[in-house]
């Protein structure tokens, strides 16, 4: 939690043009390492977001990306139980 709060700070310190920028690079970083689902949902999530909505815009993407690892880890188990 502590990590979420000192990001959503950074984040709203930073130039309008460089909060831009750092959602391009989220897109190009994730969304090649994801799922058509999980892609969708980054997507809508970084699109909505403005500076002014960092806190959910962080909140959003760590349930996301929690998300995406829990499932990916339940279908490596079940892989394994095969």
């Amino acid at each position: 939690m502590k990590r979420l709060r000192l990001t959503a700070y950074v984040l709203k310190k930073i130039t309008p043009e460089q909060f831009d920028t750092l959602k391009m690079w989220l897109k190009s970083i994730m969304k090649p390492r994801l799922d058509t689902e999980s892609k969708i949902k980054v997507e809508e999530i970084l699109e909505k977001s403005s500076q002014g909505e960092v806190d959910i815009m962080v909140s959003n993407l760590s349930k996301s990306i929690d998300n995406i690892f829990d499932l990916k880890s339940l279908d490596e188990v079940n892989e394994y139980l095969k």
